[in-house]
């Protein structure tokens, strides 16, 4: 998945954030155009940001888990609004960071300024590849880049991808289009796969 690792972290027991909101599963955190005043730290639990097309069909933006944060890149920008809404994907427990308390933090502590700075450098890299997985010319271009992009990040020959339905949702492409794709570069022999493990043959696409 293209995601941010977790590159800075707050004491769950801070007195800067606030005291645990628990919320079900399904329950919509943030609606996408909402204006961010603060950040979440998720506790526990999982969060998606979905947006809807003007046709209705789903984009899975981001998916968050426990110990990251959201809001972190808008809380200081000109256009602070979330572009999908937050989603609670299971039973979550969040923690907020007031702006006013999180410019106390970024004064007061140079190793958390530091790696809040480093967090948002980080934040804005995986924005600019994303950009460019969408701008591929094809599906099998887009697939291409992820796995390349992918098996830098997991160091290793194989890319594992939780499923083909979360790797659609990812690309917002219908899974049986991705489904063919991917079948297609297999009888090419471009990409090699075992299970839900996949690894790109670049020998194979000069031939």
């Amino acid at each position: 998945m293209l995601r941010s690792d977790r590159m800075f972290s707050i004491d769950p027991n801070s007195p800067y954030l606030s005291y645990p909101c628990v919320y079900p599963a399904n329950y919509i955190l943030k609606s996408e155009g909402e204006k961010c005043n603060e950040i979440g730290l998720i506790l526990r639990g999982e969060i998606d940001m979905i947006h809807y097309t003007e046709s209705g069909t789903m984009t899975k933006l981001a998916s968050l888990k426990a110990g990251d944060f959201f809001g972190d890149v808008l809380i200081f920008s000109d256009m602070p609004f979330y572009i999908g809404h937050l989603i609670a994907s299971t039973d979550v427990e969040i923690a907020y960071l007031s702006k006013e308390n999180l410019e106390t933090l970024i004064d007061r502590d140079k190793t958390f300024r530091n790696a809040f700075i480093e967090n948002i450098a980080h934040k804005a890299s995986l924005f600019n590849i994303r950009n460019k997985l969408f701008q591929q010319p094809t599906l099998e271009d887009k697939i291409l880049f992820y796995l390349d992009h992918e098996a830098l990040k997991q160091e290793g020959e194989f890319v594992e991808i939780p499923s083909i339905k979360e790797w659609a949702m990812e690309l917002n492409v219908a899974r049986p289009s991705l489904s063919r794709s991917i079948s297609h570069l297999e009888k090419r022999g471009i990409i090699k796969r075992t299970g839900n493990a996949f690894k790109v043959d670049h020998t194979c696409l000069f031939k």
